[in-house]
Formats: structure tokens, C-alpha cells, sequence
């Protein structure tokens, strides 16, 4: 069998969908046994496709066009796994083939608290929270509603006292009309997408029937000073919720994909995954590299199962991409909590996940523990640069991030910048002169990385200590050539000198 063709950019809207399948507004059941992701090297008609796809027993059901992906259900599952798969991944037009899978709400350790919450009453239980400073930092700020930040979960309770007035609102979009109003392709998404959905009659709105992402959304932007509950990092904010994982906290890889996708097109700069499995995947990969060209990054949970994940990854919180900071948990004695997963090159910092307090479904608080808690720590304390300094892009921010870390001795050989986040750090490096981001950094060897220079004036010179370790270019892109620690020093127009701690290549 032939296969050539290239890849098609323009969205489908020509064709017929089944219920159990994909539609043009991303409805997607949780558990689909047979669905692939094909990406060609090359541009093809509809038509080309379909019948391409019919030859070796798929049947296109969609697209994902904002990385040229296309969505197709096997016919015979066992007859496509034995045959079909192997004439489609033999085809030198074909860039990859790979099967949809489950993903799922990384664990965490729960026990509810119903009863009434300083102004917020509930402020000083916030014990793990109170480890990133939080105090210092809203001296500064207290967030912005001009920051639009992405919770892809279970959804989030709409209607919660401490979330209700942080939701976002689709200004484009009149509720309940049955009419896609703004043209996004998605009909009456008012406050989000649930992408759960197994027909049109389910709800868009993206309800939390689980909880989990009801208590992220709580860590990165409950309301504070509101004489209610909790404070999040964020006392104003702008959350979007994303529901693709369900009342189980399992959901699809697709509808992972078509989350983040979602969250960019709407303008989130902050995109939340607390989510993750073992397997790699280009499609979310594509994904994920697309959302940072558009300027979003991905803060990612490395997940709970006390592994090294440069040698056991999770995914997405060890992708390469720099679209991704991945996040590891740390206890109340500061250290990595019991269950987190740790990595010098595959997890880039810690937050608090142990025992968090936060909100919880039917108006209600929870404390969980897991590095799903921790992943919004690390999201909100974004979200408050954001609302200081909004033109930060998106290498900008994650390099910020980075650099705001108190180092600990023992996160050594386990963490990329062994430290742990704090939120006064984040915000105060914002009101200083001439730096380089991130100070502490372990990076794989014969990989580039690009530092920024925060605030140069005029053109950076840079150099490194030891060009027998590492060389870096007149863009700051530093590659190691050989194992081994250096310092980077730079020099701006006006003269001034800056430099960091240390760089580490492995």
C-alpha cells in the first residue's frame, strides 16, 4: 500500500461525526479502546485521507489543527493492531502514528473539613502555603483578573463562595442559547469547556464531579480578603477551567490535548496539569510545544511514586520541551514529601504538597497531599508575576520561576535547580536591575538551553568560566560539552556586570 501526502492546516468541518467519537466543539468519550493520532509530513485532501485511512481500516472521525494531527477510530481494533498499524508506520509520509490512551488525576491523600472558615478565616491553617511566603509577596501583589490561568482537571465548582467571583467568563458567549456565538467552536462555553462529554446533550459547563480540580483551582485563586475560608496565591485572578478528566479523575490523552489547546486559543498564559502517565506521546508533545510558541507554559505535577523520573519518566512533567516546569512535593519539615517523584534533569523545582488546605466541592475544604497540590503552588506564584509584569514571555516567566528558589542541600543530585519555589523571591527579582535568569540550573549535556537576561540595557555579552565544560552564544543559549559546573557571567551595554551562582552540565 501506497501512503503519501502532506500535512492538511485548515479545519474540517465537512464531514460527519458519530456521538461516541470527536466533534467539532471536542466532545470525547473518556475511554475510546481504538482511537490513533496520525500526522503526515505532508499536506492531503479530505477526501485522500479518508480513503487512506479506509484501506488500512481507520476511520476518520477529526482533527486537532492547531498541530496538524488527525483523529481516527479503528474499525477492527485487533485487525488494525496486527495489520494496519504496521503498513501506517512503514509509510515514509507518515510522521507518527500513535494510540489515544487514559490519563489520569495524579494521587493524593485527602481528609474534608466542613466546618465555617481571617478576614479569611481559615488563613492560618494554611501551614504548607505559608512555606512560599506569600505575606512578603502581597506587599507587592495580590494578583490580577487581567490573568487568565488554565486548571485542565476534573473541572472546577462553579459556584463555590471562594471561586465563584475568580471564574472566567466568555465575554463573547450568551449562555444557554445553543449557539457558538464568538465562532470558536464551542457552543454556550460561558466559563470553560468540559471536553467529558459523551453527547450533545451533556453540559459544556465544566463542573467538578470530583474535587481534585476544584482544590488546585482553590491553592492558585480562592478569593482572599473576602471573610471567607481560604486565601489562594492569588487573592484576584482569572480561572479557566478545562474538564477532560472525570467523576473517576481519569480522562483521555485526546482530551489532554484538547485541553491545552482550548486554554491557548482562549489566552491562558498559565496552563495547570496535575495529570500525567508513564507513556510518552509526540501528539502531546506537539501540543505542548505549540502552546509555548503562542506564549503559554505548562506547570506540570512530576507525579507520586518516589521514583527518579530521568529514569522512569511521567508525562508531561518530564518532557524536554521548555514549555513544561515540572514540580515535585516537599513536607512540612522541608524536605521531598514520602511520595514525591524527584529528578536532576527531568523536575525542575519543589512546592509544598503535603497536607494543603483548600477548597473542596459543595462549598466545602479539604487538605490533600501530592504533587497535584504543588504544581498550583508553582502556577500561582506565576500568576502573580504575571499580574506585575504581563509582557513577560513565556521563556521569560518559566526562566523566573526557575530562579526563584531557595536552595536546599537536600534536594542535591535530585533536583535541577535544588530548590524550593517562594513567592517573595518571584516578585522582588521583578523590582531589581540587570540579571540572569534562572542563577542555578543542571541542564543535559549537548542540550541547548536559553537563559534570559532580565533587563539588560543594550546588547548582552556573555561568557562562560570554563569553555572546556560550555559555550554559549551571543543569545545566551548555553550548551554543555562535557560534565561539569561553571558560573555565566554577562555584561550589558551600559557596562554593568551580572553572573550566576552555578550551571551544571550532565
Amino acid at each position: 500500500m501506497q501512503w503519501s501526502g502532506m500535512l492538511l492546516v485548515a479545519i474540517f468541518a465537512t464531514f460527519s461525526i458519530p456521538k461516541a467519537a470527536v466533534s467539532a466543539e471536542g466532545e470525547s468519550l473518556v475511554r475510546f479502546p481504538a482511537r490513533y493520532f496520525v500526522k503526515f509530513r505532508y499536506e492531503l485532501s479530505v477526501r485522500e485521507i479518508k480513503q487512506r485511512f479506509a484501506r488500512v481500516g481507520l476511520k476518520l472521525q477529526g482533527q486537532i489543527p492547531e498541530i496538524q494531527v488527525y483523529v481516527a477510530d479503528a474499525v477492527d481494533p485487533d485487525r488494525f493492531e496486527e495489520t494496519g498499524k504496521e503498513l501506517v508506520n512503514s509509510s515514509p509520509d507518515v510522521l507518527y502514528l500513535e494510540k489515544d490512551r487514559v490519563v489520569r488525576a495524579l494521587e493524593s491523600h485527602e481528609s474534608h473539613d466542613s466546618s465555617a472558615s481571617p478576614n479569611d478565616p481559615k488563613f492560618q491553617q494554611q501551614k504548607a502555603m505559608m512555606r512560599i511566603a506569600p505575606e512578603a509577596a502581597w506587599k507587592l501583589s495580590k494578583g490580577s483578573r487581567d490573568v487568565l490561568v488554565a486548571v485542565t482537571d476534573t473541572g472546577v465548582a462553579l459556584s463555590h463562595p471562594e471561586l465563584k467571583n475568580q471564574i472566567w467568563t466568555n465575554p463573547n458567549e450568551l449562555p444557554g442559547n445553543g449557539i457558538d456565538d464568538d465562532r470558536n467552536g464551542f457552543v454556550d462555553d460561558v466559563h470553560g469547556w468540559n471536553f467529558v462529554r459523551t453527547n450533545n446533550n451533556d453540559p459544556p459547563e465544566p463542573e467538578d464531579d470530583e474535587g481534585h480540580g476544584t482544590h488546585v483551582a482553590g491553592i492558585i485563586g480562592a478569593e482572599g480578603n473576602n471573610s471567607e475560608g481560604i486565601a489562594g496565591i492569588n487573592w484576584q485572578v482569572s480561572i479557566l477551567p478545562v474538564k477532560f478528566l472525570d467523576s473517576d479523575g481519569s480522562g483521555t490523552l485526546e482530551g489532554g490535548v484538547r485541553s491545552i489547546l482550548y486554554a491557548v486559543k482562549h489566552g491562558a498564559r498559565l496552563i495547570n496539569a496535575s495529570w500525567g502517565d508513564s507513556e510518552t506521546s509526540r501528539t502531546l508533545q506537539d501540543a505542548i510545544e505549540y502552546a509555548f510558541s503562542k506564549g503559554s507554559l505548562l506547570i506540570a505535577a512530576a507525579a507520586n511514586s518516589t521514583k527518579d523520573t530521568d529514569l522512569k519518566p511521567n508525562y508531561p512533567s518530564a518532557d524536554v520541551s521548555l514549555g513544561v516546569i515540572s514540580v515535585a512535593s516537599s513536607s512540612r519539615t522541608g524536605t521531598l514529601s514520602g511520595f514525591s517523584n524527584y529528578g536532576i534533569l527531568s523536575v525542575d523545582l519543589v512546592a509544598p504538597g503535603s497536607d494543603v488546605l483548600s477548597t473542596y466541592l459543595r462549598g466545602k475544604y479539604a487538605k490533600m497531599s501530592g504533587t497535584s497540590m504543588a504544581a498550583p503552588m508553582v502556577t500561582g506564584i506565576g500568576a502573580l508575576m504575571l499580574s506585575l509584569e504581563p509582557e513577560l514571555s513565556a521563556l521569560e516567566l518559566r526562566n523566573g520561576m526557575l530562579n526563584a528558589v531557595e536552595e536546599s542541600p537536600g534536594y542535591e543530585g535530585k533536583i535541577s535547580t535544588r530548590g524550593d519555589i517562594r513567592a517573595d523571591f518571584a516578585l522582588e527579582q521583578l523590582q531589581k536591575g540587570f540579571q540572569i535568569w534562572p542563577s542555578r540550573l543542571t541542564i543535559a549535556l549537548n542540550s541547548p538551553y536559553p537563559l534570559t537576561a532580565y533587563r539588560p540595557e543594550g546588547t548582552v555579552q556573555w561568557e562562560v568560566s570554563d569553555e572546556s565544560l560550555a559555550l554559549i552564544d551571543a543569545n545566551g543559549v548555553l550548551t554543555f560539552l562535557k560534565a561539569g559546573e561553571i558560573q555565566v557571567r554577562a555584561r550589558d551595554g551600559s557596562g554593568k556586570q551580572t553572573s550566576t551562582a552555578w550551571i551544571r552540565g550532565r
